[in-house]
């Protein structure tokens, strides 16, 4: 098994196929996991209130495999992307949860919720392995594979990989305490006294619910995402070029987001209303779209320019289609690297 494992670690994967991976299982588990509870797939007639209560699902499990593939490749000192396609290959473990509550259940499974206060967090944290405690935010299906995740983490890197007892309770309590922390988000942003029925109602654009759950993780997005450049940084030194692109296009970004936004404040005469904690994060997470849009669009073409002016080998950055071609000059001489 450790061979298997070890293949699938160094196979050569671009990021759109490991993203990919990742959006087949979370959208088999979501699809899963609604219709076990629902028995249907419509969540709502209005098509937008369909799309945000299904990205809301995708953006929280993309950002709890990104935590947890951060926290194996510190605690287990691997490269990112080794960690990240550990953490693929292992993703599937998420659909025990509809399976096992659906077969619990009789056909019909239970409701997973977020913690909106700490009243209930301490007799949660240290009690969910506990078969015999209540706990009435997550159902057996998620004690379950919360479980499975925290005990294998646990197994692998104290008998498998060997990295000591200290390191491997590390990485197992960690990802304990990251789950934990994804769970209780509703209650962490409470803290700066916003709550998801504030949001709604102090929101002068309009919020509504599914929105409201979306915009939880545009903060933790946005701190992984740092986080993750940071260790590509210091892995691979052809990462710091895509660094140049951001302040040209996030300067460009910022005033076309920020000139909508005020746009809407001017049309809907808001604007004693509009800088509330829910509208900026509409106008963060307008954006970092919009950031990523014209980020893809230009590494993209790098990819193309670089793909038709180099002259010798092509190598791929770690971030993305960002290509390094290696020339070689006519007379000789050291070899100089120009990222496209």
């Amino acid at each position: 098994m450790l061979t298997k494992i070890e293949e699938f670690k160094n196979r050569e994967l671009g990021p759109g196929a490991i993203l990919l991976g990742f959006t087949c299982i979370i959208a088999v588990r979501t699809f899963l996991e609604v219709f076990a509870r629902r028995h249907t797939l419509a969540a709502s007639e209005d098509f937008y209130h369909v799309v945000v209560y299904y990205l809301h699902p995708y953006l929280s499990w993309l950002c709890v495999f990104a935590a947890i593939a951060l926290l194996i490749a510190f605690s287990l000192r691997w490269k990112y992307r080794e960690s990240v396609l550990f953490t693929l290959l292992f993703s599937p473990l998420i659909m025990v949860v509809p399976l096992v509550d659906t077969m619990i259940g009789g056909g019909r499974a239970g409701m997973v919720q977020y913690g909106e206060t700490f009243a209930s967090f301490q007799h949660d944290f240290l009690h969910l392995f506990d078969p015999f405690a209540v706990i009435t935010l997550v159902t057996t299906g998620v004690r379950l594979e919360v479980f499975l995740v925290v005990a294998g983490s646990l197994f692998f890197g104290l008998f498998v990989y060997r990295k000591g007892p200290w390191r491997s309770l590390g990485l197992a309590f960690s990802i304990y305490a990251a789950i934990f922390f994804f769970g209780y988000l509703p209650a962490i942003y409470g803290l700066i006294g916003w709550s998801p029925g504030e949001a709604e109602s102090l929101s002068a654009t309009g919020l509504v619910f599914p929105q409201v759950l979306l915009l939880f993780y545009l903060l933790p997005f946005v701190v992984i995402a740092g986080l993750t450049c940071l260790v590509l940084a210091r892995e691979k030194d052809g990462f710091r070029a895509s660094l140049l692109l951001i302040p040209v296009q996030g300067v460009f970004t910022v005033a076309l987001a920020a000139g909508g936004f005020f746009f809407t404040a001017f049309v809907l005469e808001p604007a004693a209303g509009i800088m509330n904690f829910g509208d900026l994060c509409k106008i963060g997470a307008a954006v970092l779209s919009l950031y990523l849009l014209f980020l893809d669009g230009t590494l993209r073409a790098g990819g193309r320019a670089g793909g038709a002016t180099a002259t010798g080998g092509m190598r791929t950055c770690p971030c993305g289609n960002i290509p390094t071609a290696t020339t070689r000059p006519s007379s000789g001489g050291p070899t100089m690297r120009a990222a496209s």
